[in-house]
């Protein structure tokens, strides 16, 4: 059977930072008392989430590296001061103070290169490329107006995100279908709205294909990876999401798809509404309809299906900063963290991989943050070395 433990982090953590409420702190004092080793780890997280003695060891690496710059310098300005005598004697002390320079600079490499640097979490960045083929980095980008003229549109791109506004020729039939690519790297997600008001939640390492604005017909975009959507309504035009597998059709409603090239399982979680699911040929002959809280998921190697009912808010979470876990594997778990730590993992044996977990984390904490509550609550063990992760 497999085993299941729960991550309760956002108690621990306000535990730690004296933020419980009077409920809260009757709960977890429970939990304190109920084994020494909660203590112990209780006073070292105390530690942790204390200012002072999270940036000591960086102060003191600073204080180190800057004392061995001092040494260099006075070292050097008190052989230049001294008569050379002869030439044999320059040598020497030229020759000594490479030494003493190349000594120093391999000690504060030693000191610099033994520290690991905080993984830090992703954030709002993501590449914009044009109709006219120029890529814009959104991430060097804020409080921008864009005219495309040819479209009748304006982007605009602001601390909230991408948003695209054709108010004079909307849904005109003489407006030109001109299409941007909107692409978030790993550690990379961004907002869009589109130029019918639907709003876009684009995660890590993903790809979107859309039009300047929606001419006539159908609204249809097109998806690598992993959005959220919620469908701004309008009955006489579907939207229509076009993925490597099937198409799904909505005119308004509210949905995450996880749909990576990469990744077998193609997953559609309904979140309010219906939308039909219609498949490409050569991979699944049938149709289906969601309704709200619904989730549908596409074996691409086996073509196998799977119908159920979901709390949807567990997998629209990472829109609010959020992993929510339910009995889930720690391979799985780790695959949603190279991508939003662009990470490299290496699982050493099974058992680990196989380790299950529910419980809710934050998205915008370091990963080390991360690595701590999962090797207190399982049995894995994390070794990292700058972004190379390897669990035994």
């Amino acid at each position: 059977m497999k085993k299941k433990i729960e991550v309760n982090w956002q108690l621990f953590r306000r535990a730690a930072e004296n933020k419980l409420t009077k409920e809260e702190q009757v709960i977890f004092n429970r939990w304190l008392q109920s084994e020494k080793s909660h203590q112990e780890y209780f006073q070292k997280a105390i530690k942790y989430y204390s200012k002072e003695i999270k940036y000591s060891a960086y102060e003191r690496l600073e204080l180190d590296v800057s004392y061995y710059d001092f040494i260099r310098y006075t070292r050097r300005k008190r052989l230049m001061m001294r008569r050379v005598a002869s030439i044999a004697a320059s040598l020497a002390l030229l020759i000594s103070l490479l030494f003493a320079f190349s000594h120093f600079h391999n000690e504060q490499k030693d000191i610099t290169a033994g520290l690991q640097l905080p993984i830090e979490p992703g954030k709002s960045i993501a590449h914009l490329t044009l109709h006219t083929g120029a890529v814009i980095n959104l991430a060097d980008k804020s409080d921008t107006l864009i005219s495309l003229a040819e479209a009748g549109s304006v982007l605009v791109i602001d601390s909230s995100g991408l948003m695209y506004s054709d108010k004079e020729q909307k849904n005109s039939k003489n407006s030109v279908n001109l299409k941007n690519s909107l692409t978030t790297p790993r550690g990379g997600e961004y907002r869009l709205t589109l130029s019918d008001g639907t709003i876009i939640w684009l995660n890590a390492e993903s790809r979107l294909d859309y039009p300047v604005n929606f001419c006539s017909g159908k609204r249809e975009i097109t998806l690598s990876g992993e959005a959220y959507i919620k469908v701004a309504q309008l009955d006489e035009m579907p939207f229509v999401v076009h993925t490597a597998f099937y198409d799904i059709e909505v005119k308004g409603t509210s949905f995450n798809i996880s749909a990576y090239s990469d990744d077998p399982f193609q997953i559609l979680t309904l979140e309010t509404g219906k939308v039909e699911v219609s498949f490409l040929e050569n991979t699944y002959n049938q149709s289906l309809t969601l309704g709200s809280d619904q989730q549908f998921i596409f074996n691409a190697t086996t073509n196998e299906t799977e119908l159920k009912r979901v709390d949807a808010s567990k997998y629209i979470a990472w829109t609010s900063g959020y992993f929510i876990f339910d009995e889930e594997p720690l391979s799985l778990i780790m695959e949603k963290m190279v991508r939003w730590y662009d990470l490299n993992v290496i699982f050493l044996n099974s058992n680990s991989a196989n380790e299950v977990f529910t419980g809710k984390l934050p998205r915008f904490e370091n990963f080390e943050v991360i690595v701590e509550m999962i090797e207190k609550v399982g049995d894995a063990d994390f070794q990292l070395e700058g972004k190379n992760i390897t669990i035994k």
